[in-house]
């Protein structure tokens, strides 16, 4: 076997490690970043809405004459502003406020 030969098969089976490598790296930890961020989403998720809950019980139950709050579900957006409504404040149809 000639110097040629040897650096060509060295080179070839260095590239073949690496490349084994990173696609053995990549097939078992790309699965393990999606649980990761899914179950990061699903945190985030249950804060967003305890959040809501505090919002919600300051205004019903403290007198806070307005909260906001934002929920992100799968890059849409829900807002809630604005003063609570009384069932005494709410427009009918055809008949003003009553």
């Amino acid at each position: 076997m000639t110097r040629a030969q040897s650096d060509a098969i060295g080179f070839v089976l260095v590239f073949s490690l690496i490349v084994l490598t990173v696609g053995t790296v990549y097939a078992a930890g790309y699965p393990a970043l999606q649980d990761l961020r899914s179950d990061e989403q699903l945190e985030n998720m249950e804060r967003a809405f305890e959040v809501l809950d505090d919002n919600v019980d300051d205004m019903a139950r403290e007198g806070a004459p307005s909260r906001a709050t934002e929920i992100k579900l799968n890059g849409e957006c829900s807002r809630s502003t604005g003063p609570p409504r009384s069932p005494s404040r709410r427009s009918t149809p055809g008949r003003g406020r009553t």
